[in-house]
């Protein structure tokens, strides 16, 4: 079906992307390891490591969102969501996908207007070490579509398997499988 090869697709590219993303702490690693060499050892330290560091950083964090939320590491309400049963968190699930929709919407929207700009006037930071600042704009855009898709995708996922696995939690906790339940 569309929907499942289309869900399985945003899933697979987030996750590619977040192993892949997953070695730019090595390189961060590696850039620092040669910033202290230089700075302390040969007393000549570097004009671009800590702004390179700082870019590294900031796109993967960004690239990296739809990622973490495919593998349900954000951060949510976990006093209340943990203490409900399966049907009560697909219902909150769903209520909540609008806001999180229209969210999404905005910050896309935001970061193109930025990106775009950013874009059009070459923008390069102040200082000796200028690289350009676009690329982590683009990435800012880029990383909310993905973030946006994976909502997509998990929002997609409970509306069609919710009617399933319902009757699945019901018959686990010996409620009959038709009538309503709680």
């Amino acid at each position: 079906m569309f929907w499942d090869k289309f869900c399985d697709l945003v899933d697979k590219v987030n996750t590619r992307l977040g192993y892949i993303l997953a070695f730019s702490t090595v390189v961060m690693l590696f850039i620092v390891l040669y910033e202290v060499i230089s700075r302390y050892i040969f007393n000549h330290p570097t004009t671009w490591a800590w702004r390179v560091n700082s870019m590294i950083f900031s796109g993967a964090l960004i690239l990296g969102g739809g990622y973490v939320l495919l593998i349900k590491a954000h951060v949510k309400l976990d006093v209340l969501y943990e203490r409900v049963n399966a049907r009560t968190k697909r219902i909150f699930d769903l209520v909540t996908f609008p806001v999180f929709l229209v969210f999404m919407a905005v910050v896309i929207w935001q970061g193109w207007r930025m990106a775009a700009s950013s874009v059009a006037i070459r923008e390069h930071p102040l200082g000796f070490f200028q690289p350009p600042l676009y690329y982590n704009k683009i990435a800012f855009v880029v990383g909310s579509v993905l973030l946006l898709l994976e909502g997509l995708a998990i929002f997609i996922r409970t509306l069609r398997h919710g009617a399933e696995v319902g009757k699945k939690d019901q018959h686990e906790a010996g409620q009959p499988e038709s009538g309503g339940g709680s």
